[in-house]
């Protein structure tokens, strides 16, 4: 009852069956391996992180940190509108109505720690 040509398919089937079933069974084993070769691989990265850091170290390695003066940064401030006359001048640190017109006008000018602005209309 059984023709040739069932016995091969069946033998087929069978085989593709096998090899797939090797196939699932040899990639589960390779995901689930704790072989040296991954440790090397993780040894290799250190060890390019640590060259990659001594070269870091050897080239910018004589940049020193500034200190930031924060006293340096609010400098004195002349405010004057647009006849050129002086509206306030002072610290705007100190002082909420010159810092608020120095918001609304335009530098003009710095010499020295002072900043000259001017309110245009």
């Amino acid at each position: 009852m059984n023709s040739p040509k069932v016995k091969t398919q069946k033998n087929l089937s069978a085989l593709i069956a096998i090899a797939l079933a090797a196939v699932t069974l040899l990639s589960a084993g390779a995901a689930n391996s704790t072989e040296p070769t991954s440790t090397k691989v993780n040894l290799v990265e250190a060890e390019i992180i640590a060259d990659v850091e001594q070269m870091l170290i050897e080239d910018f390695g004589d940049i020193q940190e500034e200190e930031i003066n924060f006293d340096e940064e609010f400098d004195n401030v002349k405010v004057f509108d647009s006849n050129n006359e002086l509206l306030a001048q002072g610290n705007s640190l100190e002082n909420k109505e010159l810092r608020t017109l120095v918001n609304k006008a335009e530098l003009i000018s710095e010499i020295g720690d002072t900043k000259y602005y001017s309110i245009v209309k």
